[in-house]
């Protein structure tokens, strides 16, 4: 993004103030870890008792030794999760995913409250932070999504992905067709894949991955530092129909910039707050797991995604 300078005493701080307003700002950063779906142990309130609050015990101490407040798993929520792409690939292959989300009513999707997202998804913050679709209009965001490296018993250490997202509404039963209807939704999508040079085939029909039943526990939260808090995310996917076994597990924790802005402390505290999580896990953690959206994309897309 460019910032638009006037020469001269006055028009130089115009400039400064411009170019920093058009910087990059990261909204939130999210920390990842994946658990072993198999175990059978993704219970939320055991979860919380015997990881999350010995982490905080170890990681959040303050100064005087109290502890920070925490606030447990509230109820869950269940969403059906479907992954969209066309059949070359189109989407998976430039570093896009399309994600339908429709909350559930009982064992029944609710069509007025599905959300279709676009995300731009890559380790290179500047490719995911100049994304023609943040120009979009709705409430964009730019993410960082942080893991762990390395295996038990080695020094763990992070990699950082970055996503660039824009929600759409979804109206009625059915999810468009072809490519052209996605780009209508998505119009910035079309120019960015122009200027990668990428062959657009509009007529391209869309395909749906896997339907995933989604259950998540929210509502915990911890705080980091001054208007600072983790929250806290242990997300479930089933196969569908209801009844099937857990197939993806996930445990995170989020937190919101200021503005862009991040302290030392908060910084801190969040990744040792990441590491203690990741030894009071011990085996239930997965060190090596399946990536939790290329599992659910059209099975000839999978291998593209990144």
């Amino acid at each position: 993004m460019r910032a638009l300078c006037v020469f001269g005493l006055v028009g130089s701080l115009l400039c400064a103030l411009e170019a920093r307003s058009e910087g990059i700002v990261i909204d939130s950063r999210e920390y990842k870890l994946s658990l072993n779906a198999a175990t059978g142990g993704i219970d939320p309130a055991a979860i919380w008792t015997r990881h999350v609050v010995p982490a905080i015990e170890k990681a959040l101490r303050n100064d005087d030794g109290s502890l920070p407040k925490a606030v447990p798993f509230g109820a869950p929520e269940t969403r059906r999760v479907r992954f969209w792409d066309t059949a070359g690939c189109t989407l998976s292959l430039h570093d896009f995913v399309l994600r339908e989300r429709t909350p559930m009513k009982g064992d029944q999707p609710d069509p007025a409250g599905r959300k279709f997202t676009l995300k731009l998804r890559s380790t290179d913050l500047f490719q995911a932070a100049n994304t023609r679709i943040l120009e979009s209009e709705g409430k964009t965001k730019l993410e960082e999504d942080i893991v762990l490296t390395g295996q038990p018993g080695e020094r763990l250490g992070t990699r950082s992905q970055f996503s660039a997202s824009v929600p759409r509404s979804g109206e009625g039963d059915a999810f468009p067709a072809t490519f052209s209807n996605v780009l209508a939704l998505f119009p910035e999508l079309q120019e960015e894949l122009r200027d990668a040079h990428v062959a657009i085939e509009g007529q391209a029909a869309m395909k749906g991955g896997r339907i995933v039943r989604e259950v998540v526990h929210s509502d915990a939260e911890v705080p980091l530092g001054k208007k600072a808090k983790a929250t806290f995310d242990l997300t479930v996917w089933y196969a569908d129909p209801p009844g099937s076994a857990a197939t993806v597990a996930e445990l995170s924790f989020k937190y919101k910039t200021n503005d862009g802005e991040v302290s030392e402390a908060v910084a801190r505290r969040g990744r040792a707050l990441f590491f203690a999580l990741a030894g009071t896990l011990g085996p239930l953690r997965d060190p090596d797991p399946e990536p939790k959206t290329p599992s659910a994309l059209p099975e000839e897309c999978r291998a593209a995604a990144r």
